[in-house]
């Protein structure tokens, strides 16, 4: 049957072993696809502690309380945000102060609140949530919160203060 015909008997044996290579390569190639393009996209709570974190570093950096509280203090200037990526209700931004001197029985200053004033009462109900006994995830529906403190000394009154900033984000979700 196959005399007299050098190097043809190979390919009979190694057909088989190829399809079976090529299987199991294009089953890999499925299955990255499909674990790739299933993976979770919610970034919604890394977008709210991002926008928490930088606006606390802005507002830390050469913390003066006067000037943070004076009439013509304009957050989207000084911390440079984009004033459009909150006319779209996707974000909330709520910036207060405090004192921290003993016997001083001043409320939180309210800086500022940018964006969608609705998600102050979402993130109230999320941040319940996880303080129940078990904690309860926050629903995915709702936008996902990140609360942020930064203790900070003023350069002129050498006064302490407590910054608090809660950033909000139904932008980030995978459709």
């Amino acid at each position: 049957m196959l005399k007299n015909k050098k190097g043809v008997g190979g390919e009979i044996y190694l057909s088989p072993f190829m399809f079976i290579f090529w299987i199991i390569i294009g089953v890999g190639v499925a299955a990255g696809v499909i674990l790739f393009l299933s993976g979770l996209g919610d970034i919604r709570h890394y977008e709210a502690s991002t926008l928490a974190v930088r606006t606390l570093d802005c507002l830390s950096t050469n913390f003066n309380y006067s000037l943070l509280t004076s009439a013509g203090f304009n957050l989207y200037e000084q911390c440079a945000l984009n004033p459009k990526a909150f006319e779209n209700d996707n974000y909330y931004l709520s910036i207060s102060v405090e004192n921290t001197r003993r016997g001083s029985n001043q409320n939180p200053v309210q800086l500022a609140e940018l964006g969608a004033k609705s998600y102050s009462a979402d993130c109230a109900i999320q941040i319940s949530r996880l303080l129940e006994s078990p904690p309860k995830l926050p629903h995915k529906n709702l936008p996902q919160c990140s609360v942020r403190f930064v203790y900070v000394v003023d350069k002129e009154t050498n006064e302490n203060y407590i910054i608090r900033a809660a950033a909000a984000s139904q932008q980030g979700v995978k459709k």
